[in-house]
Formats: structure tokens, sequence, C-alpha cells
């Protein structure tokens, strides 16, 4: 059966936690469903930590609070037995195939709008607005989405450039004021050269990342039956839609 996103979000960053936020996931990957009926003070002290801690892991993995993050983890729980049936088989037929893929989709659009966080959108808006010279950096099968940031960039009169590796970078760099990253994998150790500058940084990804200045959190998807490629970049490029949106509001 599938993780819920939530979990699976959590999983993601397991290696990137403190021990006090390690306690945290322990029980919320454990006991989801208890997770989800315990107030604040009953979970705090089931995981030994403060409540405040638990505020600011919600917060951390992409949530405005504790709140959203149960109700959201409730929500995924109740579609599971719906999702046990995902799978796509031989047997099954082609309008079967059809609706497996959309159901897919749809629920990874829903998840990345529940993630989503409408400060940082405005915030990624303006200061592409304000700076017009934007370096556009993707890594492994984010240039879809990235080229197709880099078009919408070109057709508002932005001067944009598209980058995959970090020797155009060293060449490029000095003629930009603003880098925007797309990743969809969990290595972003070769980004160390571009966070150590002093370029603004916008992150779209699924893997949180405290060193960019504005991150744009999507869902963490779990690579079932080749269709979560699909529903990592449509998530990508809907994100990219509202930002594009976004930006059309901001133009004289």
């Amino acid at each position: 059966m599938k993780m819920p996103v939530v979990l699976n979000q959590i999983k993601s960053i397991e290696h990137l936690l403190s021990p006090v936020e390690k306690r945290i996931t322990a029980v919320i990957i454990n006991q989801p469903a208890q997770c989800t009926e315990l107030s604040g003070r009953e979970l705090a002290a089931l995981a030994g930590v403060s409540e405040s801690a638990l505020i600011r892991f919600s917060q951390r993995i992409g949530f405005s609070g504790l709140r959203e993050l149960k109700v959201v983890l409730a929500k995924e729980l109740h579609l599971m037995e719906e999702e046990a049936t995902a799978l796509i088989t031989k047997e099954d037929s082609p309008c079967e195939i059809r609706h497996k893929v959309f159901s897919q989709s749809r629920q990874a659009l829903s998840r990345t709008e529940a993630l989503l966080n409408m400060k940082q959108l405005e915030e990624a808006a303006h200061c592409l607005s304000a700076s017009k010279c934007i370096l556009i950096y993707s890594a492994g099968e984010a240039v879809v989405a990235a080229t197709d940031l880099k078009l919408k960039l070109l057709s508002l009169g932005f001067m944009v450039e598209l980058i995959q590796n970090m020797q155009l970078y060293d060449r490029l760099a000095q003629h930009f004021s603003v880098v925007f990253i797309i990743s969809e994998t969990a290595q972003l150790n070769d980004l160390e050269k571009i966070y150590a500058s002093e370029l603004k940084t916008i992150l779209l990804s699924q893997w949180p990342d405290k060193r960019t200045d504005i991150h744009l959190l999507t869902s963490a998807e779990e690579n079932i039956n080749r269709l979560s490629p699909t529903a990592g970049r449509l998530v990508q490029l809907a994100v990219i839609d509202v930002l594009w949106m976004l930006l059309i509001r901001l133009q004289p």
C-alpha cells in the first residue's frame, strides 16, 4: 500500500532532522492514525517534546502548523483504501488505466496545493519581477519544467538563461541577480557553489533546503508504476503556472 505523502515527505528529510524532530517523526510514522486523534499536548507528551517543537516541525515540512498537518494526514489515511487499488496491472482495461493515471495526477496536485506557502510564492513573484535577469538551473528530469519557466519568462520580457551544469554557472552567474533552481532529486550538494554566491535563490523542489532564500515546496510523490515522474512534472508545471499569473499581475 502506498505511504501517505505526509509520511513520505517526512521520511524524505529524515537524515536532515535534529534528535527532537526524529522523536516526532517516529511517533507520526509509526502511529499515524492515532496522531490525527490526539491533541497537541497529548502528541507532544507521546513524543517527549514540547508543543512548540511540534508546531515548528509542522512548519518545516510545509504546513502552517500542527493542525493543518493532522487534517491533511487524516484525509490521506481516509483515501488509502482507494489508493490501494491504484496500482496498474496487466489485467486493467484501457479505461481503468486512464482513471488511475489521472487520479494519481489529481492527488499530486491536491497535495502540493496544501503544501505551497502563498507568502513564499508571492515573494518569489516579486523577486523575479524586480530582477528581470534570471538564471535557471535545473537538475535531472526537471529540465521539462525549467524549459516551461524559461519560455514563460521570455514571453514577459525577462532576460533568461537555462543551464544544467556548474561549468556554465561559473561563466554566466555574474550577469544575473537571481537563480531559480528546479530539482526532482534530494542530491542538492552540487548547489553549494550557488548558495555560496551573493545571488538571490529560489528553489522549486520536493526536498526542504534551508540554504535557499525562497522555497516553493511540492509534494514528495512515491515512485509507483512510473506514475510519479508524470505527477512530479505536473505539480512543477502547475506551480510555475501560478507564479506566471502572479508575475502578469505585477506587470506595469
